[in-house]
């Protein structure tokens, strides 16, 4: 299981296309959000992240 989103501030597909410009995107990427695909966990184990990386988020 992972985040549901990264640390940075620059969007996940855009620092793939810099960083990793080989690897294939399967799916659209919103924003800051995981490489990880996690909505499985979420159907199959009732699980999702409680918490955000963002500052804003952590509670």
């Amino acid at each position: 299981m992972a985040a549901a989103d990264s640390l940075s501030e620059i969007p996940t597909e855009e620092l793939l296309r810099a960083y990793h410009p080989t690897t294939r995107i399967h799916r659209p990427i919103s924003g800051t959000g995981s490489v990880w695909e996690i909505s499985k966990a979420a159907h199959v184990l009732g699980w999702s992240p409680r918490h955000s990386w963002r500052a804003d988020d952590h509670g």
